[in-house]
């Protein structure tokens, strides 16, 4: 499970794979987070899409037992130009934003405690369908605000539940190296503008 913690980040879209549908050029299998238009993600099944696509070649990786790995691919499309029209010069490109910046990663078995809203969560995306389960959490040795109660009341209590929720997912969230990740973006970008550079034909 992915969460993008940015504020302009609202668009979450799920393409199914279903063959009556024509998506365009949008690939199918695949969830968009962001508009096409400005930087955005994609997050798919590698294997499935090789699937859709109907490849005859399609290489997996196998567990000891001889079953196929489920692995979700990961593909930040970065587009400075659509989101403040900041031109980046070519040396410049190794300094472009870290593509993990406002991101967080949790285990699918964060689905387990919210089992009847699977569904939800592709249609209306993770973020929406946290903040409205959200609201259905009791606090302890609280009772639920009435329409009458002040505002600060409302507010307070809003605050536990979405503190009790935040909790929760904790225990579901996945370590990244940040530290690790910013330097191979960095040495990546570097190399590829070495490549562009200095290419020749030779």
């Amino acid at each position: 499970m992915l969460i993008v913690g940015q504020a302009n980040v609202c668009n979450y879209k799920t393409y199914t794979n279903h063959a009556h549908i024509d998506y365009g050029d949008i690939n199918a299998a695949t969830q968009y987070i962001g508009g096409l238009d400005k930087t955005h993600i994609l997050v798919y099944d590698k294997v499935l899409k090789q699937l859709v696509k109907k490849q005859k070649h399609i290489t997996v990786l196998l567990s000891p037992e001889g079953n196929p790995f489920v692995l979700s691919r990961y593909e930040w499309c970065y587009k400075p130009q659509g989101n403040n029209g900041r031109k980046i010069k070519l040396k410049d490109l190794n300094t472009i934003t870290y593509m993990f910046r406002g991101k967080k990663f949790f285990s699918p078995l964060l689905y387990r405690e919210f089992d009847e809203d699977k569904q939800t969560f592709l249609e209306d995306g993770v973020i929406n369908t946290l903040a409205k389960q959200s609201k259905l959490i009791t606090v302890p040795n609280k009772p639920r605000p009435l329409k009458r109660d002040s505002a600060q009341k409302k507010q307070r209590y809003r605050m536990d539940q979405i503190n009790i929720m935040l909790k929760k997912l904790e225990k579901y969230k996945l370590h990244i190296d940040h530290d690790w990740f910013k330097a191979q973006q960095t040495r990546t970008l570097t190399e590829l503008y070495d490549c562009m550079v200095h290419f020749s034909k030779n």
